[in-house]
């Protein structure tokens, strides 16, 4: 599946790439991207995506941190994330794709703000990966309800 997921996107030594799937690490690195997309990706959104990587793959937190740390290293180092929407797209049930769209809100919204560009890079996602806008709007919702926030509307 794409050469590995690009030899499993040139892991590096220190994290076992071994230890993951392509789908662990395409949810990773769009679960990262949508956080760096706003220029903040700040220490509680990071913890985010460890507990929603954790949660959803059932991974202990050092499997979690290698996740993590293994998702920022293939985000950087790959041009566009069409690697990780086609990964997504090929690999993941249509009920998975909702729930990933679910993690990205989760993940925008966990710092109560969500900024125009992490709402662009979200519905941009779920367009490539086949999951409908009535679908991505609940997803939201049900993100929102699960941090214990009301309606938040994009800024800047």
């Amino acid at each position: 599946m794409i050469d590995r997921l690009i030899s499993l996107l040139r892991g590096q030594p220190a994290v076992d790439p071994d230890s993951y799937d392509a789908k662990q690490i395409a949810a990773g690195a769009l679960l990262v991207e949508s956080c760096r997309i706003d220029a903040s990706y700040a220490g509680v959104e990071r913890r985010a995506i460890k507990r929603v990587l954790g949660e959803r793959f059932a991974l202990s937190e050092p499997d979690a941190e290698g996740l993590l740390r293994l998702a920022e290293r293939s985000q950087s180092e790959v041009y566009s994330d069409f690697t990780f929407t086609e990964a997504v797209r090929e690999s993941f049930s249509e009920g998975e794709r909702v729930e990933l769209i679910s993690m990205l809100w989760e993940v925008a919204l966990s710092d109560g703000e969500l900024h125009s560009f992490e709402d662009h890079m979200i519905r941009r996602v779920a367009i490539e990966v086949g999951v409908t806008e009535s679908e991505v709007d609940a997803a939201r919702k049900e993100a929102a309800a699960r941090l214990g926030l009301g309606d938040i509307q994009p800024t800047g």
